[in-house]
């Protein structure tokens, strides 16, 4: 048992008390009114009733601000509304020990009441510390263990007895009386935390009579209660002395505000940099921020739906807080028309926000201000590069790319890791009668390595902005397109960001799926492996398995030759990036699963990087494709078999373009 609500309740640390009156009775019958304390719990002072029986020398605190910590179910029942206040008593001298430790001064009013009004009081209190009695369902405004004493005390009178205003101005609501008290302790974080979780209810103007929930003003409603023999307060008395809380003015900048809006300002200074840190820490930052406003907007779903706290309704805090926000900060790299949209969306909500920020029926906390401000100018951020495209190299910005053929079908086809586009020269110009071919070496690779500018995309998504780039630099709106390996991993990713400027798709050795742990490890002893030997050794121990055995045995100048035109523009650095790329691809089989594309997978029963038997997985979400299995072939189709490779590409891109 405890008699003041737990730091932990935030929605429950009023509480009340009733005063009394001594006559021929031996009853005395007061109101203890307790001063606010420094902890957030003490914030808003206490209260209790005082009955002091001398016919029997009893001296009996009652307060209705009691609760069972103990209660094994204590946390969820407070989480959704539903836990039980209860009425208990305690002897006067361990009451007032409690505030003499806290030191926190006690009033106490001494009520004049005839006889019959101190007995009914008496008995009320009696019956209501039968266990079946002594419990209720406590409201934060509207029924706490104070307004059960201001009922208590006049409730039973209100017609006799005639109430002062407590209140200088009838338009003060419960937030900014709230705030009073919040502030003058200094709890702004506190406060903030309120402004969150407490929905427009408690926006509305005061009664009189409602502003009572407050210690202080019960107090100060008795001082000015009467009836037509006189005020009901006989004495009025400091029964403990402390000094009391310094009535301080807020500052001008409260502390949240300053702290926004300096994470504000460094954010906005961040954003006018340009450098790889800079960029990742605003991206670190954009995800966190909506991961964490999704989550509260979660909660404050949850508390408006999911409890019985109707003070945390009708809030607010939801246009800014949007639960779906947890979702979109693991896509905000996707950059897709989706996740685009959603960006556009939440600057437009974000910026009418902040344009009627003042005219709201709720009063929302001015240290959102920034974090609002944030949300509205994120998606021009997000959506434009970090580094200006004029000034990007142009080996980030856009692939070398080789056009070939002026056919009516748009075909782009994008080779793997540790290739460049020379490994589809036969397969272009096997295609040039039906279509207009772009072959990218893409940043870092083949061509690409002689562009000046450094760095190389550090993500299959930056990749695939590339090739949008690429696109748009030759006039191809659409395509078809076609990807080797890492390059069906890039080109998976041009599906998810620019669903409709793909006409059709075919994972060439490729997977839809994620590195499997297996892999990842194999990968991270590759990376080893260079870092450790070099390029050269790397490759003539990765490039050669890539081929069937009888293909490695036929045509060994194939394989050689390949490996001398990697050596000649590759880098551990290169190499490393792009293994780093593949092994964070996330699954992305869903798009397979979209019927309006056509799309093929072309395996190799003899491929030892894709196994057959991960492409068979893939089978399932295929509405709208095929899957081609060539029993001789290991990893390389478009060299190991050009002529028959070709003629499945041909096929598929004749259908591609009657659909």
């Amino acid at each position: 048992m405890r008699r003041f609500a737990s730091i932990l309740l935030l929605l429950s640390i009023l509480s009340g008390s009733t005063p009394a009156q001594t006559d021929s009775s031996g009853l005395r019958v007061s109101l203890l009114t307790c001063s606010p304390g420094s902890e957030l719990y003490s914030t808003f002072g206490h209260s209790a009733l005082r009955i002091v029986d001398t016919a029997v020398g009893t001296d009996i605190v009652y307060n209705f601000g009691v609760f069972d910590f103990s209660d094994p179910e204590f946390y969820a029942k407070f989480v959704r509304g539903k836990l039980l206040y209860f009425l208990d008593q305690e002897a006067f001298p361990y009451f007032q020990y409690a505030y003499v430790v806290e030191g926190r001064r006690i009033t106490e009013q001494v009520l004049r009441l005839d006889e019959g009004r101190k007995r009914s009081i008496q008995t009320f209190l009696a019956e209501n510390l039968r266990p079946e009695n002594r419990y209720y369902k406590y409201d934060f405004l509207f029924d706490n263990c104070t307004t059960r004493l201001r009922d208590l005390i006049l409730g039973q009178q209100s017609s006799t007895i005639r109430t002062g205003r407590v209140l200088d101005d009838t338009t003060t609501t419960f937030r900014e009386q709230l705030h009073t008290y919040l502030y003058r302790n200094h709890q702004y974080w506190s406060a903030l935390g309120i402004d969150i979780l407490l929905g427009s209810r408690i926006d509305r103007p005061m009664t009189n009579e409602q502003a009572m929930f407050l210690p202080d003003f019960l107090e100060k409603a008795l001082d000015s209660s009467h009836d037509a023999t006189g005020t009901i307060v006989s004495e009025k008395a400091v029964i403990l002395e402390r000094p009391l809380m310094p009535d301080e003015d807020a500052p001008s900048i409260p502390p949240t505000v300053l702290a926004f809006s300096c994470i504000f300002g460094i954010l906005i200074g961040l954003s006018f940099l340009r450098s790889k840190v800079a960029a990742i820490l605003l991206s670190a930052t954009d995800a966190l921020l909506f991961f964490a406003t999704g989550s509260l907007g979660m909660l404050l779903v949850f508390m408006w739906t999911g409890t019985d706290h109707g003070s945390c309704r009708d809030n607010l805090n939801l246009f800014w807080a949007l639960p779906t926000h947890i979702v979109i900060a693991f896509r905000l790299r996707s950059r897709s028309n989706l996740t685009k949209r959603y960006l556009t969306l939440t600057a437009w909500i974000s910026a009418a926000l902040l344009a009627g920020w003042l005219f709201l029926p709720q009063d929302l906390n001015p240290a959102l201000v920034p974090v609002v401000l944030w949300l509205a100018i994120l998606p021009p951020l997000s959506l434009t590069p970090s580094i200006p495209i004029e000034s990007m190299p142009s080996k980030y910005k856009s692939p070398s790319c080789t056009i070939t053929g002026e056919g009516s079908i748009p075909v782009v086809l994008v080779h793997g890791f540790a290739e460049s586009g020379s490994i589809w020269r036969e397969t272009a110009e096997g295609l040039s009668d039906i279509c207009r071919t772009a072959v990218p070496d893409l940043p870092g690779c083949g061509q690409s390595s002689q562009v000046g500018g450094e760095g190389f995309p550090s993500s299959l998504e930056d990749m695939a902005d590339g090739l949008a780039d690429m696109l748009d630099n030759i006039g191809m709106k659409d395509c078809t397109m076609v990807g080797h390996s890492m390059g069906g991993y890039i080109a998976l990713a041009f599906a998810e960001m620019y669903p409709n400027r793909l006409c059709g798709l075919v994972l060439y050795h490729s997977t839809a799926m994620p590195d499997s742990p297996a892999k990842l490890e194999l990968r991270q002893r590759s990376i080893r492996f260079m870092e450790k030997y070099g390029v050269e050794p790397f490759l003539r121990e990765a490039i050669p398995p890539l081929y069937a055995p009888a293909f490695q045995a036929s045509h060994p100048e194939v394989v050689e030759n390949h490996v001398g035109e990697t050596l000649g523009w590759a880098t551990p650095e290169l190499l490393n990036g792009q293994y780093r790329a593949m092994m964070a691809r996330p699954d992305r089989l869903h798009i397979l699963q979209d019927s309006r594309r056509p799309s093929m997978l072309i395996a190799g029963r003899l491929d030892k990087a894709i196994p057959l038997e991960e492409s068979l997985r893939h089978v399932p979400p295929l509405p709208n494709g095929s899957l081609v299995v060539w029993d001789d072939i290991a990893h390389m189709g478009m060299r190991e078999c050009p002529q028959r490779s070709l003629t499945c590409l041909r096929d598929f891109l004749s259908r591609t373009q009657k659909i």
